[in-house]
């Protein structure tokens, strides 16, 4: 009986992740100074520990919640800036 309940309690957890509701955010970060990529930038949802660094390239993707309202962008020596998601 108690594996049945652990086995049970397992797949309704599988079962919640499976249909939870995310979207992918795809974008790249410039400087506005020179239009350059920046790597290494910090994008995070804010309020959450859901988050991602830009590559090499400036790119980035980020599976983020359909409740998720802000990401924060954060590098070192710049001010962090906060966008809203439409």
């Amino acid at each position: 009986m108690k594996r049945l309940t652990i086995l049970f309690t397992l797949l309704v957890f599988v079962g919640l992740q499976l249909f939870s509701q995310a979207r992918v955010i795809t974008g790249t970060i410039t400087s506005a100074e020179d239009g350059s990529t920046l790597p290494g930038v910090s994008v995070v949802v804010r309020g959450t520990t859901i988050g991602t660094i830009t590559d090499v390239d400036g790119n980035y993707s980020l599976a983020v919640p359909d409740d998720a309202i802000k990401l924060m962008f954060t590098y070192v020596g710049m001010k962090t800036v906060e966008e809203t998601i439409e």
